[in-house]
């Protein structure tokens, strides 16, 4: 007889974010330090506290921090970040 226990060390289950730039798309979005694509942009994200970067040629760099604690599995984010 063989008694052994499995461990489930799951990370957590995420939800989306879909990030706009206003008044122009196309801006690279940054999170957490990390290229995740051009504006539009819809990406898997995990529950927390996140660091949204926007750059786009012509328009000031913005920064913002995001707070996705509550974010539930499947759920999916917006938010709009006003380039000028």
């Amino acid at each position: 007889f063989v008694d052994f226990t499995l461990e489930k060390n799951a990370a957590p289950a995420s939800g989306k974010l879909t990030v706009f730039t206003n008044p122009q798309p196309g801006a690279t979005l940054y999170v957490d330090g990390a290229a995740r694509g051009k504006t539009p942009v819809t990406l898997d994200i995990t529950p927390g506290v996140h660091t949204l970067r926007v750059e786009l040629a012509g328009f000031p760099t913005k920064e913002e921090s995001i707070d996705l604690s509550d974010l539930q599995p499947g759920e999916n984010r917006r938010r709009v970040i006003s380039m000028e």
